[in-house]
């Protein structure tokens, strides 16, 4: 199964729409990276037929287009956020707008007004900040332009000097290069832009993913467990926001619309199973509101029994699961197995 490795008989998954998400920025990076390729020349072509290649990396404003195209651009963030130019003759990189010397961009809170001023002279390129004599030295040499109201004895352009001088540029005549991430070599790798992703939303947590993950589940429930979680299982009310028609009523009771939480939780059929181990259980967590918050807020051991825990854990991801392969069997194979059947595989499976 892609996005699953087997070590040790270690399982390890990882999370679906991660892997999507940095596949689909990869595609950005090689369209950016290698523009002679003929789908990278029909997409500038198509999507940005007036935009300079260089600038592409700058790109804010982007059409939508096809399924491949779209997923492209909801990712370029990731490569915005995280590519830097290399500086060469600094004609290709703006000195306050970009990221540069895989260092960050200027921050210029203190200077404002010398950044107004000194672009309203046109000084916008990395090259129109460093000395145009002495080309023959080794390193560049930093002259950031004087403005009317700040002089090269400026202190805050002195802080600027001083800043600038931690960023040492060879002097070359090649083109400047765009560059990626935080290795060496400056090349986008699907590894390291998952550590990115990962970090940026150490600020967005969800408190079940750990239930999900790092669970005793089989990887096909986990990554079912994490769609469900996400909102995004295919139920009807989620099919017909991409576009699809058809009956909406939920197939296991016939009697209200399919949704997530109706078929899961408070469907008739899918309460009479939740009931049915709650009476084995003698206990249950069960949030007939949500089935988001019953999975979130099942609680973890709760008897000394090693074995009934590990059972009582993966209760709300079996239970899930088996509802979901019994409705598709009443779809797409006209099938139906009643009630007793499915505590019998339930019981089996613990």
């Amino acid at each position: 199964m892609p996005g699953i490795s087997c070590a040790n008989q270690n399982l390890l998954v990882i999370d679906p729409l991660t892997s999507n998400n940095t596949c689909g920025a990869k595609l950005w990076w090689r369209w950016l990276k290698e523009p002679h390729l003929p789908w990278a020349k029909h997409w500038k072509e198509k999507y940005t037929p007036n935009c300079n290649e260089k600038d592409l990396i700058r790109l804010q404003e982007v059409p939508e287009g096809s399924p491949i195209w779209n997923l492209a651009k909801r990712n370029r963030n990731i490569i915005q956020d995280h590519s830097f130019w290399e500086i060469r003759d600094g004609e290709t990189t703006f000195f306050w707008e970009d990221a540069w010397q895989q260092l960050p961009r200027l921050a210029t809170p203190d200077l404002e007004n010398y950044k107004r001023e000194v672009q309203t002279a046109g000084n916008y390129r990395v090259n129109q900040y460093w000395s145009q004599e002495n080309n023959e030295q080794e390193w560049r040499a930093w002259n950031p332009p004087n403005s009317i109201s700040f002089t090269a004895d400026n202190a805050q352009i002195q802080s600027l000097l001083s800043t600038l001088n931690k960023r040492k540029i060879r002097s070359s005549s090649a083109r400047d290069q765009l560059r990626w991430g935080m290795k060496g070599n400056g090349s986008y790798t699907l590894k390291e832009a998952r550590t990115q992703l990962e970090q940026n939303e150490q600020g967005e947590t969800f408190p079940w993913s750990t239930k999900v993950w790092d669970s005793l589940f089989w990887p096909k429930i986990k990554t079912f467990l994490w769609l469900l979680m996400r909102g995004k299982t295919l139920t009807w009310d989620n099919l017909r926001k991409k576009g699809f028609s058809g009956p909406s009523i939920c197939p296991m009771c016939r009697k209200a619309e399919e949704t997530i939480n109706h078929l899961f939780n408070s469907c008739n059929w899918a309460n009479s199973i939740w009931q049915w181990l709650e009476n084995i259980m003698q206990q249950s967590n069960r949030n007939i509101n949500s089935i988001q918050d019953t999975i979130t807020q099942w609680p973890g051991d709760f008897s000394n029994n090693h074995r009934v825990n590990n059972i009582w854990k993966i209760i709300p991801g079996f239970i899930t699961w088996t509802i979901w392969k019994e409705r598709n069997r009443r779809i797409f194979q006209n099938e139906q197995r009643n009630f007793e059947f499915l505590q019998l595989t339930l019981s089996a499976t613990n």
